[in-house]
């Protein structure tokens, strides 16, 4: 049985489960390397962080943006919350410099973004080199 496909912008992606069971094995975490060796976030995932304000989500997801930047990869962050003053102290306190600062992309989003700036954000997202996408705080997002 086939059935007629959404369009490739739509944000779905569909899955043959069929195939999936023959062997297709899922990804493997490639980024966010522990003290343990082990990497704990996947490729073209989503991965949520929640906790307590004050509790550290802010600053592990900087965490997150230097291994990508370490890996020679680029980061966009979308900041309901805070400033890109507080976003490239926390970037620095974790040893980044003014090279490394020039991989993110920081955009503080005051309101509901317009048409534009959504389709603008899809293309800039699709750029194979932004291997990290940090959206804080969720909440205020929607």
């Amino acid at each position: 049985m086939s059935i007629d496909l959404p369009p490739e912008s739509s944000g779905l992606i569909h899955f043959d489960l069929a195939q999936v069971a023959e062997g297709q094995t899922p990804p493997s975490p490639t980024f966010f390397r522990g003290s343990d060796g082990r990497n704990f976030l996947y490729p073209a995932a989503m991965h949520w962080i929640s906790g307590e304000p004050g509790s550290g989500k802010s600053f592990l997801a900087c965490a997150a943006i230097m291994d990508v930047i370490a890996q020679g990869g680029l980061a966009l962050v979308l900041d309901y919350e805070d400033s890109a003053a507080t976003m490239a102290s926390r970037l620095i306190a974790l040893g980044a410099d003014a090279t490394q600062l020039k991989a993110v992309d920081f955009f503080q989003v005051f309101g509901p973004m317009e048409e534009s700036g959504t389709a603008w954000l899809l293309d800039r997202i699709r750029d194979e080199r932004v291997r990290l996408v940090v959206i804080d705080s969720a909440s205020e997002s929607l």
